[in-house]
């Protein structure tokens, strides 16, 4: 019997071929990503952070308070997480209350709740249906993907 050479039909490679063009794109606009996967519109000083940041091997925000350090923070780090498999990302500052803060920001965003979500009329629910929470770790998540598990795991001293 003679076997199938294509192992995928037409209309699925179609399809994986499409999302593999969406995924590049919104790897090359984490703006753009902000807005179709999260829903969240940023201001103009938040996307230029957001871009100049993205692909940067170091970066140092210098901005004043209140300006939303922490919320952007957490948005870059969603984004990484969402877009790019088998990352280890770190919450790390001087002082820990911060770093669960950052943490805190990305839970109320995944799970829909809190203040950070409540402020966020467009925000959509992408990241909720990504990730699951983990009855093993209390302030985890696990990535739910086909071939490749992240996981957001604070650890406070």
């Amino acid at each position: 019997m003679a076997r199938n050479k294509m192992a995928l039909s037409t209309r699925k490679y179609r399809l994986y071929e499409q999302n593999a063009r969406l995924i590049k794109f919104l790897r090359r606009n984490p703006v753009m990503a902000c807005e179709i996967l999260l829903g969240i519109k940023l201001l103009d000083y938040q996307k230029y952070i957001l871009n100049q940041s993205w692909n940067a091997p170091y970066s140092l925000w210098c901005c004043s308070r209140n300006s939303g350090k922490s919320f952007l923070g957490s948005i870059l780090i969603l984004l990484k997480a969402l877009l790019y498999e088998n990352q280890a990302i770190y919450i790390i500052s001087s002082v820990g209350s911060q770093a669960q803060e950052t943490f805190s920001k990305i839970e109320e965003i995944i799970l829909r709740i809190g203040k950070t979500s409540s402020s966020i009329a467009s925000l959509k629910d992408i990241a909720a249906g990504e990730t699951v929470k983990s009855p093993a770790c209390r302030t985890g998540f696990f990535m739910l993907k086909l071939d490749s598990e992240l996981s957001f795991i604070m650890e406070a001293k």
